[in-house]
């Protein structure tokens, strides 16, 4: 399936907390209690605290879209804005998720392809992403894009506290 990539703009904010909170929810929805998805996507999946992400000139979102419709989202980060300060020349996808009856047909794919680009771009010489411990879809994805569990880290999602694998792409020069 051939997806648009379009950068989001300020004024695309209802949307972005729309894709974030339903594909979070997809995502990890049927493995955490309610409350802590409650607590978690009104603290992280808000409007004023997504402007302020869209602000910071170190962090880009962009929306994949199949018609009018979005139909997933990516986020990554440089420099500061990373979540680990241990990979200052490497780019970091904070977030990649594609709605689920979108998954399975390339659109994952093109978006992690993008961020790649765009880490190239920026000569940084390596791409990484913090994939949930039980979330072995995902990582097999990673594994076959290239991705090599390096480290774990903790993910808090409302009062559960998680591990996270660190996965890490070196890129070619």
């Amino acid at each position: 399936m051939k997806i648009k990539i379009k950068t989001v703009q300020v004024t695309d904010i209802d949307k972005l907390v729309e894709i974030s909170r339903q594909t979070f929810v997809d995502t990890f929805g049927m493995q955490n209690t309610a409350a802590d998805l409650k607590r978690y996507l009104a603290n992280h999946f808000n409007e004023i605290k997504l402007k302020k992400e869209l602000a910071n000139p170190d962090s880009q979102f962009y929306f994949a879209e199949s018609g009018s419709r979005v139909v997933g989202y990516l986020k990554i980060n440089v420099a500061a804005a990373q979540t680990e300060p241990d990979y200052p020349h490497a780019l970091e996808i904070q977030r990649i998720y594609v709605v689920e009856e979108y998954q399975q047909l390339g659109v994952g794919q093109q978006l992690l392809d993008w961020a790649i680009k765009k880490a190239v771009q920026l000569k940084k010489t390596a791409v990484w992403l913090g994939v949930w411990e039980h979330n072995l879809l995902a990582q097999q994805f990673y594994l076959q894009a290239g991705f090599l569990r390096t480290q774990k880290h903790i993910f808090t999602l409302g009062n559960s506290v998680q591990s996270d694998w660190i996965m890490t792409k070196i890129l070619e020069e």
